[in-house]
C-alpha cells in the first residue's frame, strides 16, 4: 500500500460524515460570531461601523484563516517527518476544538471578585482573569490553563489519528509550537510596547 493510499484512507477515517459539517462549521462560526461582536461592542468610543454585522463576520473569516494556516502549518511539520496529513478533515475538526478559547475568554470576563471560584476560574482560563500585567508575556501566557491544556491535547489527538500515529508522538510537537508562538507573540507585543513609547 503506497503513501498516498494510506493518507486517503487515514481522511476517511478522521473525516466526519456530511450530515454533521453544518454544525461542525456554523455552529462554531456562529459562536465566534457572537464573541467578536460582543468585543467590537466593548471597543470605547467606537463608530458606527464597529456594531456592523459584516466587520463581525470579517473577524470571523480572520479567525478561520488563521485556523486554516495553523492546520496547514502543521501539515508542513507532519510533512517534514515523513507523513502526509489529510488537511480538510484536520482543518474541520480544529473549527470546533478552538470554541473552547470562547470558553476560557468568557471564565475570564465573568469571574467572581473572589473566592474559591475565582481560583478555579484562574487554574482553567489563565492567569488573565486577576487581570495583572499588561507586557508581552503577560499577553502571550496570561491565557496559560486548563481549558488552554485540553485544547491542545484534543488537537495532538486529531493530528495523531490523522498521522496514524499515537498521541504521544503529536502531543509534544503541539506544547513545542504553542510554547514558540508565545513567546513570539510576548516578543512582538513589547516590540509594539517600547515603539509606541519611544
Amino acid at each position: 500500500m503506497d503513501d498516498a493510499t494510506t493518507a486517503r484512507e487515514r481522511a476517511r477515517a478522521i473525516t466526519p460524515p456530511g450530515w454533521s459539517w453544518p454544525l461542525l462549521v456554523a455552529g462554531p462560526a456562529y459562536a465566534w460570531y457572537g464573541a467578536v461582536s460582543a468585543e467590537l461592542a466593548r471597543v470605547p468610543d467606537a463608530g458606527p461601523a464597529f456594531a456592523s454585522p459584516a466587520l463581525a463576520w470579517a473577524g470571523v473569516a480572520a479567525l478561520v484563516a488563521s485556523l486554516a494556516a495553523e492546520t496547514l502549518f502543521y501539515g508542513m511539520l507532519w510533512a517534514a517527518r515523513g507523513t502526509r496529513l489529510p488537511l480538510a478533515p484536520c482543518a474541520l475538526a480544529l473549527l470546533p476544538i478552538s470554541t473552547l478559547e470562547l470558553l476560557a475568554a468568557s471564565l475570564a470576563r465573568h469571574a467572581p471578585a473572589a473566592g474559591l471560584a475565582r481560583t478555579a476560574c484562574v487554574a482553567l482560563a489563565g492567569a488573565r482573569v486577576l487581570g495583572a500585567g499588561a507586557g508581552g508575556f503577560a499577553c502571550a501566557f496570561g491565557s496559560f490553563g486548563l481549558v488552554a491544556l485540553v485544547r491542545m491535547a484534543l488537537w495532538a489527538l486529531v493530528l495523531a489519528d490523522a498521522a496514524g500515529r499515537r498521541w504521544r508522538d503529536a502531543a509534544p510537537m503541539v506544547a513545542a509550537v504553542w510554547l514558540a508562538s508565545h513567546v513570539a507573540l510576548g516578543w512582538i507585543v513589547e516590540l509594539v510596547r517600547g515603539r509606541s513609547g519611544s
